[in-house]
């Protein structure tokens, strides 16, 4: 928000400035060309303005179609310039929503993930071409498909074949679902046990032959990451992205301190289909007087999704990442190619995707790239246009995953959180 602030603070500084001038001098005692600065400097801090308020008023129409609360940012190459919050943290109380809380990102870890891996690899301590079980050995993944044969590339890119821990039945009940134990934190390696077995979890296809997404694959590259490195995850991310972007708003849930009173509640998408496929928790009872059918699930968390996506981040500090992964400022120019080289896959719902990124194709003809992520009681959306000076990152305490409701993304249109961003990059470059 700092950065926001100076920089509306340095445009209508110049605009009093001016205005002063004039009243102070009198229009005439000035050259022809700073005559006509006052009216300049005016119309461009009013465009800023109206553009903020589209933005403001985009997250709020939002909030009007059943999030509980939106936080969001909209940044450049040069930095975060707008951060706004709409809705309330608590359903119950009416308490606003804050712009230092903290909302989970899911699976926009990946991308943090991705960033270690291939700095490693420019450092020759990862060979991207290993397998899981060449690093971690037989004993603890070679009961997993194609653990054996995909490569750390084809893990980040969703192409390694397979299966996902996410997507089975036993491991949602206990999960996410009505077996949950409120309070219990999965260890880094606990959810490969939901795709043990090759006859019980087949491979979904061979590596390298189709796309299929796979929280497994950033469960089996977070254990790779430690074990080459001899170091815990969380210290890695603080050393090698955190502390070099001066982030401090962003956290890996049950494996960092979390300031609790920083935490909105966390309410997910009511449905026939979460219900029973899932059920939920005995203890988490359904919102009444809700625009669309919620569930408190606050008392959950995410340690479960670890490297796949268990972090929880401001809107600012994702804005931050955000830019640097645009500009190349995390990798050497041979790892931004790398996660920047996108493939297409037939059976993919996404245009295409990298070793660490997607990229989406819009109806106006533009691509969106980054990384969207879902999770109980969260979703979260970072994106930057191609060929644009633009980045937004958008994220709600209400998740939809398993439930078919909409995830924020698909808000986004109607919100027309995105014009009103373009807009404000305009106004500011003007």
């Amino acid at each position: 928000m700092a950065l926001c602030s100076a920089r509306k603070t340095m445009r209508i500084s110049a605009v009093v400035t001016g205005i002063l001038f004039a009243a102070c001098a009198g229009d005439d005692a000035r050259p022809a060309a700073m005559r006509s600065a006052p009216a300049t400097e005016a119309q461009a801090a009013s465009n800023v303005a109206q553009a903020e308020a589209a933005l403001q008023a985009a997250i709020e129409k939002g909030v009007t179609m059943g999030a509980p609360s939106i936080v969001a940012a909209v940044a450049t190459r040069d930095g975060v310039l707008w951060t706004g919050a709409a809705g309330v943290r608590n359903l119950q109380s009416g308490e606003p929503a804050r712009l230092n809380d903290y909302y989970g990102i899911g699976s926009i870890t990946k991308p943090f993930i991705s960033v270690i891996i291939h700095q490693l690899a420019d450092e020759g301590v990862l060979n991207l071409a290993a397998t899981p079980e060449e690093i971690l050995g037989a004993a603890l993944v070679g009961d997993i498909a194609n653990a054996d044969t995909a490569t750390v590339s084809q893990l980040m890119g969703h192409i390694s074949g397979i299966p996902s821990w996410e997507e089975d039945p036993v491991w949602c009940r206990k999960g996410r679902g009505d077996q949950m134990q409120i309070g219990y934190l999965f260890a880094k390696e606990e959810t490969l046990d939901y795709v043990r077995g090759k006859d019980k979890h087949p491979a979904v296809n061979a590596p390298g032959e189709a796309y299929s997404y796979s929280n497994t694959n950033f469960t089996l590259l977070g254990l790779m990451v430690e074990k080459v490195t001899g170091r815990d995850l969380s210290d890695l991310l603080h050393e090698r992205i955190y502390s070099p972007l001066d982030l401090k708003d962003v956290r890996l849930e049950g494996f960092e301190d979390i300031d609790p009173d920083r935490l909105p509640r966390r309410y997910h998408f009511d449905s026939e289909r979460y219900r029973a496929e899932l059920g939920f928790h005995a203890d988490f009872e359904p919102v009444k007087g809700a625009i669309l059918p919620l569930v408190d699930v606050t008392g959950s968390n995410m340690s479960h999704e670890w490297a796949a996506g268990g972090m929880l981040a401001t809107a600012e500090d994702l804005a931050k990442f955000g830019v640097a992964l645009m500009n190349g400022d995390l990798l050497s120019e041979e790892g931004q190619r790398r996660i920047l080289k996108f493939r297409p896959h037939k059976n993919s719902e996404v245009t295409s995707v990298s070793p660490g990124l997607f990229r989406t194709l819009q109806e106006d003809g533009s691509a969106w790239v980054g990384h969207r992520g879902g999770a109980f009681g969260y979703n979260a959306h970072m994106t930057w246009v191609e060929g644009e000076d633009l980045l937004i990152v958008i994220m709600t305490n209400m998740g939809t995953i398993h439930s078919g409701g909409r995830h924020i993304t698909k808000y986004a249109p109607e919100m027309a959180f995105m014009p009103a961003a373009r807009e404000l990059v305009a106004a500011l470059k003007n």
